[in-house]
C-alpha cells in the first residue's frame, strides 16, 4: 500500500479538486462567467424548476425500485444456490459473467431483445401470438422505465448474489443447525 500512495495521492487530489472546483463555482466563484461573489440563486431556479423536480422523482423511483428489486432477487438466488456453489464453482463463475458486461453494453443487448423490433417481438410474431412486431408492449424508453429498470437488475442481481454467497459461505452451517436444533425444516432454514 505504502508503494501506491504517490499514485493515490494525484488520484485523489485531481478528484477532491475537482470537487471543489465544481462546488465553488457553482455556489457563484466562476470567475470567466462575470460571477464573483457567494450566492445560492443558481439552486433556488434549479429546485425551483418542475421539470427538474420531476427528474429527480423519476431517476429516484427508478433507482429504488431497480435497487430493491436488486436485493431481494439477489438474495434469494444465494439462498436458493448456496448448497450447490458450494460443491461447483461454475456456479460463481456463471453469475460473473454479468459484470464484465458494461451497463452500456447490458443496454445495447436489451434493446436487441425486449424493444418492438427485438428478437422476442419478432419471436412472438412468428409465433402467431401478438399480430406485428410493432404490437410488443414498449420496454425500451416507456414512461414507466422497465427497460432500465431491468439492465440494472440485470448487472446488479448476480453481485448481490456473489456477495451474499460470500457471507454464507464464510458463516458456515452452524446457524442453519440451529435453526434445525429449534425445529425448523430443512425447507425454511437457510440450507435450501
Amino acid at each position: 500500500m505504502l508503494l501506491l500512495s504517490p499514485a493515490l495521492a494525484v488520484i485523489g487530489g485531481l478528484f477532491v479538486g475537482g470537487l471543489l472546483i465544481a462546488a465553488t463555482q457553482s455556489l457563484g466563484y466562476f470567475s470567466p462567467g462575470g460571477e464573483r461573489g457567494f450566492t445560492l440563486s443558481h439552486y433556488a431556479v434549479l429546485f425551483g424548476d418542475t421539470e427538474i423536480l420531476a427528474g429527480i422523482r423519476y431517476t429516484l423511483a427508478v433507482t429504488t425500485t431497480a435497487t430493491i428489486l436488486s436485493a431481494v432477487g439477489g438474495t434469494a438466488l444465494a439462498l436458493a444456490l448456496r448448497k450447490p456453489a458450494a460443491r461447483s464453482g461454475r456456479i460463481n463463475t456463471l453469475l460473473q459473467m454479468p459484470l464484465a458486461l458494461p451497463h452500456l453494453a447490458m443496454a445495447v443487448v436489451l434493446i436487441n431483445f425486449i424493444s418492438p423490433s427485438g428478437l422476442i417481438a419478432r419471436m412472438l410474431f412468428q409465433l402467431g401470438l401478438i399480430g406485428a412486431p410493432a404490437d410488443f408492449p414498449p420496454l425500451i424508453n416507456d414512461r414507466y422505465a422497465v427497460g432500465i429498470i431491468l439492465a440494472y437488475v440485470l448487472k446488479e442481481l448476480p453481485f448481490i448474489a456473489l456477495m451474499v454467497l460470500a457471507l454464507l459461505a464464510r458463516l458456515g452451517d452452524e446457524y442453519d443447525q440451529l435453526a434445525q436444533t429449534l425445529g425448523a425444516s430443512g425447507g425454511s432454514a437457510c440450507a435450501t
